[in-house]
């Protein structure tokens, strides 16, 4: 091998290690930026789950309170009914005896 030889494979070798280099160096950039977008990016999931966690837990307060509320009425209403039924009960009694006097009566006339 000459020396002219000798020089053109070595800077054959240099160039293309050369190449090498800088593909590694654009593959390393292409890297930093992927996992600083990444980071970017898991910070906004971050937010955005806060911001709904936060939001469900209003949400939990504010359906606490209409169950508090639901109940309380259901329970109101449920008194009403009951009080309602019982009157209807009595009234029912009060014409059953009267009714029962009547026929009674018709049996001892009859």
């Amino acid at each position: 091998m000459t020396g002219d030889e000798y020089a053109r494979l070595t800077g054959l070798i240099e160039d293309r290690f050369t190449q090498v280099e800088n593909q590694f160096a654009q593959v390393n950039t292409d890297y930093r930026q992927l996992v600083e977008f990444l980071g970017q990016q898991f910070t906004q999931v971050r937010r955005e789950i806060q911001r709904v966690d936060h939001r469900v837990g209003e949400l939990g307060a504010e359906l606490r309170g209409e169950i508090n509320e639901f109940r309380g009425e259901f329970n109101q209403f449920r008194g009403e009914v009951r009080a309602e039924f019982g009157e209807v009960r009595g009234l029912i009694r009060l014409s059953h005896g009267d009714l029962d006097r009547r026929v009674r009566r018709l049996e001892e006339e009859g």
